[in-house]
């Protein structure tokens, strides 16, 4: 009888032991309803503040612990596009009045300027110096937080639906039916066709995706090379990628928020329906908390559930002596079994029991 106890508990440790982990499901943390519809959001890198806007002119700062409005402000036209700086907290926004504003991240204007094209897309540097605006005429422009212009250049006879800058300030993603990336003159390091209305672009340490109205995602390198695409069956309205780009959130229009994994391979780890068709999608830094917007004005604050995505600092040089190379022991621990030991001291334990 105790043969029999000892190897249903062997049996049992071993089937617990051998189950995959799984991913732990998304959780909405909250929503919040706001008066007017919301064409375009963002959020910091550490979640701590999230910004969105639409009709009525106006934008909301929202403090992401309480759910709640830290303050919401007035400016001209409907708000088409909206940015945070990481660092500064600066705000840039785009209008539908041909204008661009930029606010401290207290809410208090700093300046407008007015532009003479309809103004599509905006993003804004960590550090808030530098402020890329893409336009329906094809433009890109780059202005300086003093509004100083650095560049205004014409990409393309299509419009430019969305613009994106990385955290050095060095390089400009752009989108109409072609990815083009940029580096702060304005010259064009390379360009690939893509498809029609690319109506979201996003760019990260190394990755840069692109979301269009056939429902196609394309991921591709800093040089220029396709990594992979990911086919939905609904028009794509927003993309959002994480540090390294590991995991990648989809707004669609057909109600539907996705989150993928995975830059060559990208595989769906949740899909999420909501009330409304949605407009715009931002993940954190990390990927563990995801904010997705929609046009009949809602807010939805979610906690991913996924391992954080953080950029590697190097590991420690391998110390050469006499030509020979040793590996550094500073990080080294001791080892421990895995599932080959695990199971080759289950095996003995086993035989033992049966052993007369």
């Amino acid at each position: 009888m105790m043969r029999k106890i000892i190897l249903i508990t062997t049996l049992f440790l071993l089937a617990v032991i051998c189950t995959p982990a799984t991913l732990a499901q998304i959780g909405e943390v909250w929503s919040y309803e706001s008066s007017n519809p919301l064409y375009s959001v963002d959020i910091t890198p550490d979640g701590n503040k999230i910004l969105s806007g639409g009709g009525g002119s106006q934008f909301i700062l929202m403090n992401s612990a309480t759910g709640t409005p830290e303050f919401t402000k007035k400016v001209t036209g409907t708000v088409t596009s909206l940015a945070i700086a990481a660092e500064s907290g600066d705000i840039a926004i785009v209008t539908a009045s041909k204008q661009l504003f930029l606010f401290d991240k207290n809410g208090g204007i700093k300046w407008n300027l007015g532009l003479t094209e309809d103004l599509s897309s905006v993003g804004i540097s960590p550090d808030g110096k530098l402020i890329v605006v893409g336009t329906i005429g094809g433009y890109v422009h780059l202005i300086d937080s003093s509004k100083n212009e650095m560049f205004a250049k014409r990409i393309d006879t299509l419009p430019i639906f969305s613009v994106a800058i990385n955290d050095a300030g060095d390089r400009i993603a752009a989108g109409s039916s072609t990815v083009y990336l940029l580096d702060a003159l304005g010259t064009e390091l390379w360009s690939s066709v893509a498809s029609r209305d690319l109506a979201s672009i996003d760019i990260a340490d190394n990755t840069i995706a692109a979301a269009s109205g056939a429902g196609i995602l394309y991921i591709y390198d800093m040089g220029g090379n396709e990594l992979s695409s990911y086919k939905i069956s609904y028009p794509l309205t927003s993309v959002s990628i994480s540090a390294t780009g590991k995991y990648i959130a989809l707004g669609t229009k057909s109600t539907n928020l996705y989150l993928l994994e995975g830059r060559e391979n990208p595989m769906p780890i949740f899909e999420h329906k909501l009330k409304q068709d949605v407009t715009g999608v931002a993940l954190t830094n990390d990927g563990t908390h995801l904010v997705a917007v929609s046009e009949k004005g809602n807010i939805y604050y979610f906690d991913t559930g996924v391992e954080p995505d953080i950029i590697a600092v190097g590991e420690p040089e391998p110390v050469v002596i006499d030509g020979l190379e040793e590996k550094s022991t500073d990080d080294e621990v001791p080892e421990t079994p895995g599932f080959t030991g695990i199971f080759v001291i289950s095996g003995l334990v086993l035989a033992a029991l049966f052993r007369k």
